[in-house]
């Protein structure tokens, strides 16, 4: 009884536990990975760098770099525009059915 449990629990992550997934696109992640982090363009795609704001619609404010999923965990390489333009990691980890924001920045 008690393995079964353990096995059970194993399956419900997303990634498989022993390599790393890459996703070279915003669209190979996880539909919801993009709504618990929030609006984000696609790689190549524009995005507000600097602090001036361009004429038109508003972009977002990251920019899809890189990710890669093992086990429940999803690690999402990004660029972050405005005064302090960077390249942080997200990390986010799937639990009870959902992917929940772990850290940022």
């Amino acid at each position: 009884m008690f393995l079964f449990v353990l096995a059970a629990a194993a399956t419900i992550c997303p990634f498989p536990t022993d390599q790393w997934t890459r996703m070279a696109t915003k669209h190979d992640l996880p539909p919801e990975v993009i709504q618990v982090f929030g609006d984000i363009a696609e790689k190549g795609e524009p995005f507000q760098v600097g602090d001036a704001l361009p004429s038109g619609p508003p972009r977002p404010l990251s920019r899809f770099v890189a990710a890669q999923g093992r086990g429940c965990d999803l690690i999402l390489n990004y660029e972050h525009g405005g005064r302090g333009h960077s390249y942080p990691t997200a990390r986010l980890r799937f639990q009870a059915g959902h992917w929940v924001m772990v850290s940022r920045g």
